[in-house]
């Protein structure tokens, strides 16, 4: 069940898509992109999504079957003005997947930023993917969104 999740957040990690921005002192809106940064909860810590932090959650499930997994995601938001990529403030957000009897329940919490991206943006982002990864490993998919704020 784990190894869904961690397919699912693999998949969202340094996705780069564009998107319309409104920024402060330009009129109007301008075309952008976010790029979506995966970090997986370790101790008190969080640890980029890659080898060090697969590693420590394999240490997790030897212990035992992982009944929560809490990530953060971050998104990266730029624009273009007179060929100079400028980055703006970035939307910080606290995920919980929790996993009950064989279903999975997701939270998402936003931490920081302005809220380019919504939290039910997050939430039904964060839920295709896990549904996208189930479906082709031929599994039901059954998936809540328990709680989204802001």
């Amino acid at each position: 069940m784990t190894s869904c999740i961690l397919n699912a957040l693999r998949d969202l990690n340094t996705r780069n898509e564009g998107i319309v921005l409104s920024v402060a002192g330009i009129e109007g809106e301008v075309k952008g992109s976010r790029t979506i940064v995966v970090k997986i909860a370790n101790g008190d810590h969080f640890i980029p999504y890659g080898p060090q932090a697969l590693a420590a959650l394999e240490k997790r499930r030897e212990t035992g079957e992982i009944a929560t997994l809490d990530f953060e995601i971050t998104f990266r938001y730029s624009h273009l003005k007179e060929n100079k990529k400028l980055f703006l403030y970035s939307d910080r957000y606290l995920t919980r997947f929790l996993i009950i009897e064989g279903k999975f329940q997701l939270q998402v919490f936003h931490v920081k930023g302005i809220g380019r991206t919504s939290p039910k943006e997050v939430a039904a982002l964060s839920e295709k993917h896990l549904v996208t990864v189930m479906r082709k490993q031929g599994l039901e998919p059954q998936v809540e969104i328990l709680q989204e704020q802001a």
